[in-house]
């Protein structure tokens, strides 16, 4: 993240992530916290890019097409935040998953659907 925060000049405060089962493969999507605007397309590649450099076994994964994609959603940043608070956890040692869980991430897309609205 540190890495995509230099190569699109913003700060992420916050990410989650969640592999998602797609018939007989996986697709990984990245809720990033950014007020900036950028092209989540070209995020998710050159995120994707930098994974495969850092850890073998995710570059075997999507070499293998059992993790046949990724996507980023852009989110506000306030939105995980807001999130956290519509639950009641406030405070400094909570922490927003970095690796959803599939009840979280229900959860999370439908206050994400709703976000702002």
């Amino acid at each position: 993240i540190e890495h995509m925060e230099q190569i699109f000049d913003c700060v992420i405060p916050e990410f989650t992530v969640k592999g998602i089962k797609i018939n007989n493969h996986f697709e990984h999507h990245w809720y990033v916290a950014c007020d900036n605007p950028f092209d989540e397309t070209d995020f998710a590649d050159k995120l994707d890019e930098k994974l495969c450099e850092l850890n073998d076994d995710y570059a075997t994964e999507r070499k293998e097409n059992l993790l046949k994609n990724i996507k980023v959603h852009r989110v506000p940043v306030n939105a995980f935040f807001d999130c956290l608070k519509s639950k009641g956890k406030v405070g400094g040692q909570i922490k927003f998953p970095r690796v959803m869980t599939d009840s979280q991430f229900e959860d999370w897309k439908e206050f994400i659907k709703n976000y702002g609205k």
